[in-house]
């Protein structure tokens, strides 16, 4: 007799292009993807383990975040999740449409290109940042 369970990993989008910003995070992203695809190999059959690689999305989490722009509404994000959860069978990623970009990039031949674009917003988001303060 099997007991089902669902195990869910949390990551975040850096795992599928690298914050040149933050190396150590994207490394941990890219781990955590790394160690859930090895846990849904080796429990198949005894636990469902789904992954969930949300984009940015506004919360309150960080101030000026739940405000940001770029960012997916909160509402928006947990909507288009829960659609993925009641699929059958559930995917074994969810990404909603946000991360897609992202997680294509080096399928599509643009990781540099989807990079030097990240790379540059986030320095320019720094930089206003910075005024700000």
């Amino acid at each position: 007799m099997y007991i089902w369970l669902r195990a869910q990993a949390y990551n975040a989008f850096e795992r599928l292009i690298d914050r040149v910003a933050a190396p150590t995070y994207s490394a941990s992203k890219a781990a955590i993807h790394s160690y859930t695809v090895s846990l849904r190999t080796q429990l198949a059959g005894k636990v469902e383990v789904i992954e969930l690689t949300p984009p940015g999305v506004q919360t309150d989490l960080t101030p000026g975040q739940a405000t940001r722009p770029g960012y997916m509404p909160l509402d928006a994000f947990a909507d288009a999740v829960a659609k993925q959860f009641v699929q059958q069978p559930t995917p074994s990623e969810i990404l909603v449409d946000e991360v897609q970009l992202l997680r294509q990039a080096e399928r599509e031949g643009r990781f540099d290109e989807t990079l030097k674009t990240l790379t540059e917003r986030a320095a320019k988001q720094r930089e206003e940042g910075d005024r700000r303060s």
